[in-house]
C-alpha cells in the first residue's frame, strides 16, 4: 500500500498522473513482496477529465487474490 501511497503524493504534490504500470510479485523469507514500475506524465485537465478527486488510500476491503492469469487486487479509496 506504500507505493499507492506515494502514488497519490506525487499526483497532489507534482500533478504526476500514472499513465502505465508494471507489477511485480516476488518471494522472500518474509513472504511475498511486490515491486513496479511505473511511468507517468504531467496532468493535463484537458486531457484527463476528473470527475471525483482522491483524499487517499484505504486499507477498508483490501482483497489480493493469486487467480491461474495473474494476480488480482481490490483498493478501494477514500473520496
Amino acid at each position: 500500500m506504500a507505493w499507492l501511497e506515494e502514488l497519490f503524493y506525487l499526483f497532489e504534490t507534482r500533478d504526476l498522473l500514472v499513465s502505465h504500470a508494471e507489477v511485480r510479485t516476488q518471494t522472500a523469507d518474509s513472504g511475498r513482496t511486490l515491486a513496479a514500475t511505473v511511468e507517468g506524465e504531467p496532468f493535463d485537465a484537458s486531457r484527463h477529465p476528473l470527475e471525483t478527486l482522491i483524499k487517499g488510500v484505504t486499507y477498508h476491503e483490501l482483497a489480493v487474490e493469486e487467480r491461474p492469469d495473474g494476480w488480482r487486487a481490490r483498493v478501494i479509496f477514500d473520496i
